[in-house]
């Protein structure tokens, strides 16, 4: 057998390794943020549920509820209020992240 071959697959498989950790290391950090997360605003409830759903739609169905959501019996925010907010100039980490997130969901959709 070839060691030089067997050397370059092993380079390779530490280079995809190493990828794969920072990967993990990055969905972890997101997971911990997300948990401990602390809305102090109706637009940091808005990242918090994105964070979890990972849907505009799931998330403004859970947003409906909220009690900041309405002011009499008038709605004051649409669906593309939400999208609005996640897609914003970020206000912290987690919204940093969940922005990142949704935009490659849009672009996986288009690409569908």
């Amino acid at each position: 057998m070839d060691t030089n071959l067997l050397s370059v697959n092993v380079d390779k498989a530490k280079r995809r390794i190493d990828k794969l950790q920072k990967q993990i290391d990055e969905l972890q950090w997101f997971i911990t943020c997300a948990e401990n997360y602390k809305p102090i605003s109706f637009k940091g409830k808005v990242i918090k549920h994105y964070a979890y759903q990972g849907s505009i739609l799931k998330t403004f169905e859970i947003i409906k509820t909220d009690p900041d959501f309405e002011i009499g019996k008038e709605n004051i925010y649409k669906a593309i209020d939400i999208t609005e907010i996640i897609d914003s100039k970020p206000m912290d980490d987690l919204h940093l992240m969940v922005r990142k997130i949704y935009r490659i969901n849009k672009k996986n959709a288009k690409g569908n």
